[in-house]
């Protein structure tokens, strides 16, 4: 890249400076007149831009290595900015005081029980039942009243079957929470 701009600049530069000489020398100095002297600035010019065109198809190998990474670098990475004035993660969003509650584990893909599609998924984060075993903990009547509260859109889902199906994934018995999808039809008993 740095070979590419030097061309580059090397060509403005003769170009202007030709220009020049052929301004300041004039007809008068017996070396002949500027329109020859033009036609070798240009001449010199277009074998500038073929060599610069040259180089821009030719991979000329200069890439620069990235710096090694450091372990304070690594470490200035990892760790996510502090801001002041925030309570930090764990803490009571009021007073800084550390909560009594533990920390809310990461949230499960609820979808993967069936009658629970991405929207439902949403309507139950954002009541807090964020994993399985929020919905494993969540009674029937509950859930309808959520689903009801969402509108119309969600009157076909059935939610009969999700704590049970959730109780299995919370418990990690994948195999017995397939055999029971496969008796359900969109979360229902058939």
């Amino acid at each position: 890249m740095r070979f590419l701009m030097g061309t580059l600049f090397g060509l403005v530069l003769s170009l202007v400076a030709s220009r020049v000489l052929a301004w300041r020398k004039g007809p008068a100095d017996g070396d002949g007149d500027c329109a020859s002297q033009l036609a070798e600035a240009e001449a010199h010019r277009d074998a500038l831009r073929a060599r610069f065109q040259r180089k821009l198809q030719e991979p000329d190998g200069e890439v620069e290595a990235p710096a090694p990474a450091t372990a304070a670098t690594l470490a200035a990475r990892a760790e996510p900015p502090r801001t002041q004035g925030r309570p930090g993660p764990g803490t009571d969003d009021s007073s800084g005081v550390p909560d009594t509650k533990p920390p809310s584990s990461k949230p499960d893909d609820l979808t993967r029980i069936e009658g629970i599609g991405p929207k439902i998924a949403g309507l139950l984060k954002a009541d807090g039942i964020e994993t399985f075993g929020d919905l494993a903990k969540t009674d029937t009547p509950r859930l309808s009243a959520l689903l009801e509260k969402a509108g119309s859109r969600y009157r076909l889902a059935d939610p009969s079957t999700w704590a049970e199906q959730a109780a299995l994934a919370a418990a990690g018995n994948w195999d017995a929470l397939t055999t029971l999808q496969d008796k359900l039809k969109g979360g229902r008993r058939v």
